[in-house]
């Protein structure tokens, strides 16, 4: 072909290419020289910009529609994502790391990924972006070790919920570190055969079978940690009394017990071992109140 016919040709190229251009603007309105020149990533046929008008608006609602979840819930927005938290808003940052965490995941392709994004958000001037960035940490496990320096440094924030989700992140990644972070301490009971872990040396009541209107008396030991109380009770049951009942028994009416008098609803029930000792944890969401957790022996 001869440079003059390619010549003519061009024009009609051009053409041709401008009329796909309009019909693909038609059907996803953008700014294409943008996409264009700045590189920016593009999903679902959008590029960041409008995403991140949509994460403003929900940012300055207070909470993410569940539209938005939707149409950004697939691990395919990651980089759209991750270009939002980097906005000069924080009602365009805080959305975007919750939203990361939707599909937050203990594996290390996720942490390379995305771990670099959240530890800058950990960072963040606005409280809601840090505390954002530690619920996602918290959910990837020993996958989000490089975060630690700065989970410990929000340990000892004074904002008790960032402080809180803090150690919850660091229980995920590192227990022993928790453990030297928060100071925690073993404390032994021989009379009872048992020894706790707790974070400051643990009160000690003892509340006598009359008072609970019951048979038993309850020996507690209970320590505090920011927004947490941690408790161990030994419930002293006379043994003629306690023999007849199936042990089965006696998990149900402690699940009685907390559903009924608190109002509590069972989400988790499951057999454990400790020490060689057969046990049951249960956790019950407490409406308004927060979780109970725990374990019987």
């Amino acid at each position: 072909m001869s440079s003059r016919v390619r010549w003519k040709f061009w024009p009609w190229f051009a053409a041709m290419l401008a009329i796909v251009f309009a019909f693909y603007n038609m059907r996803f309105p953008f700014d294409l020289g943008r996409i264009i020149w700045h590189a920016e990533p593009v999903y679902d046929g959008q590029p960041v910009n409008y995403w991140r008008n949509i994460l403003r608006e929900d940012g300055r609602a207070g909470a993410i529609s569940e539209r938005t979840r939707e149409e950004l819930g697939s691990p395919k927005a990651t980089m759209v994502l991750l270009r939002c938290v980097e906005d000069s808003d924080p009602n365009v940052r805080w959305p975007a790391v919750n939203l990361l965490g939707r599909f937050a995941s203990p594996r290390r392709e996720y942490a390379v990924r995305v771990l670099p994004w959240l530890i800058k958000a950990l960072k963040d001037e606005n409280e809601e972006v840090c505390f954002q960035a530690v619920l996602v940490i918290a959910r990837m496990g020993p996958s989000a070790q490089e975060a630690v320096p700065e989970l410990v440094r929000l340990y000892h924030e004074p904002d008790l919920q960032i402080s809180h989700y803090a150690d919850v992140a660091l229980w995920q990644i590192d227990p022993s570190l928790a453990l030297e972070t928060g100071a925690w301490k073993t404390f032994t009971y021989k009379k009872w055969g048992l020894s706790a872990v707790f974070p400051a040396k643990p009160e000690q009541k003892e509340i006598p079978a009359d008072q609970l209107g019951r048979v038993a008396v309850d020996y507690s030991f209970m320590a505090h940690h920011g927004p947490v109380s941690y408790v161990v009770v030994v419930s002293d049951y006379p043994r003629e009394i306690i023999e007849p009942i199936p042990e089965i028994e006696r998990y149900v009416a402690h699940i009685d017990w907390i559903t009924h008098l608190l109002g509590g609803k069972l989400s988790l029930d499951r057999t454990i071992e400790q020490n060689g000792i057969q046990g049951h944890e249960y956790e019950f969401q407490i409406e308004d109140k927060g979780v109970i957790r725990t374990r019987l022996f």
